[in-house]
């Protein structure tokens, strides 16, 4: 039981400490080197502090809808009520112009992926399917062959000739 003790007045050592054992730690004012440190930094409120902001949130809101370039463009809008409103509310201007403008950024982005996939489509067309079709058109008919189906044949153009002639060949194989 004597540890029970020992760590008892340990603890009751921690916590009954002067603030002259701690090196004035424990002190709630603080002291002139603290003060001198905070006068020294700028102030969060200051002119190039706010055009700084401005100008991050509005390159976040260019980035988002690309037709907003300046502040004006947002208060020349069909929300500008709505978005300043949100504004004197607390939102930041990029929140404010997400919420006043939701549906016209998901109808962008919307028509931006369905363009996206069209263009996959089309990016495709030139290419064709291997079928007949192609291995006909592909199909050389030696000359005596070919001179044959022309005498023959006048009528039949070379891709009728080069179609019969490779239907023929795959019957023989």
């Amino acid at each position: 039981m004597d540890t029970e003790n020992t760590y008892e007045t340990a603890a009751e050592q921690e916590t009954n400490t002067e603030p002259e054992q701690t090196g004035g730690a424990l002190t709630d004012t603080p002291s002139d080197e603290d003060t001198a440190a905070t006068d020294k930094q700028p102030d969060a409120l200051s002119e190039d502090g706010v055009a700084e902001a401005i100008a991050r949130e509005l390159s976040m809101i260019n980035a988002l809808d690309p037709t907003v370039n300046s502040f004006d463009d947002i208060l020349s809008s069909d929300t500008a009520g709505e978005f300043t409103e949100k504004v004197k509310r607390g939102y930041s201007l990029y929140d404010a112009y997400l919420v006043t403008n939701q549906k016209k950024i998901l109808r962008s982005v919307s028509d931006a992926v369905r363009q996206a996939a069209l263009n996959s489509v089309n990016s495709k067309s030139h290419l064709t399917g291997t079928g007949a079709s192609k291995a006909e058109n592909l199909t050389e008919v030696p000359s005596k062959t070919y001179s044959l189906y022309k005498a023959m044949f006048p009528g039949l153009s070379d891709q009728q000739i080069r179609a019969h002639y490779a239907k023929h060949n795959k019957q023989n194989r």
